[in-house]
């Protein structure tokens, strides 16, 4: 049986890691990006498995004020390519 401490701690665990799982996802699209699409760095396309993974964080990046901050961290991973 669990315990009411150990229940909590378990708890707490995912309250943690719920809000750090989207900041993972954002911070992981330029990196994939820039893997996936090297091969064709001239067009700097990703396959297509790659860009639906990607839409939310190109929402994000089109439609907030994230727009600035978003797109220099992009910026920073297409750099790496040249």
């Amino acid at each position: 049986m669990i315990n009411k401490a150990e229940q909590k701690a378990r708890g707490s665990f995912w309250l943690l890691l719920l809000p750090i799982l989207p900041i993972l996802y954002v911070f992981s699209v330029p990196p994939l990006e820039f893997l996936t699409a090297k091969p064709y760095a001239d067009s700097r396309r990703s396959p297509e498995m790659i860009q639906r993974y990607a839409m939310p964080y190109s929402w994000l990046r089109d439609n907030t004020f994230l727009e600035g901050a978003l797109e220099g961290y992009s910026e920073c991973w297409w750099d790496a390519l040249y």
